[in-house]
């Protein structure tokens, strides 16, 4: 039975993958010589708390004194939206390495 998870790289799939992700997974594959799999979980414009727990968010806001009504994001960027839509669901799996590529969302001017 074929694996419906496969999705090998080919001319009409690389356009479905981010470079930064290829090359993350490339140099792993280069180094460990082993097949290695990509998860690609993404909500494009979204700050870093909308990724993680809530409870994690909280505890870096007052770690680094932001105050509570800081984040002016949509709801898509609220702490914890993206984590428990995305992430929380496939936390099973057990992952070697994680990339997050923020493109400056989180900077403030």
């Amino acid at each position: 039975m074929p694996d419906p998870f496969d999705q090998t790289l080919n001319a009409q799939s690389q356009n479905q993958l981010t470079r930064v992700g290829f090359y993350f997974g490339f140099e792993i594959f280069k180094k460990l010589g082993v097949l290695i799999r990509l998860v690609q979980a993404f909500f494009s414009a979204t700050p870093i708390q909308a990724w993680m727990p809530k409870d994690a968010a909280e505890a870096i806001r007052i770690k680094l004194d932001i105050p509570p009504d800081w984040n002016e994001t949509p709801a898509i960027g609220k702490p914890a939206v993206q984590f428990d839509d995305k992430i929380d669901p496939i936390a099973p799996f057990a992952f070697r390495g994680v990339i997050w590529y923020q493109r400056e969302r989180n900077a403030k001017t």
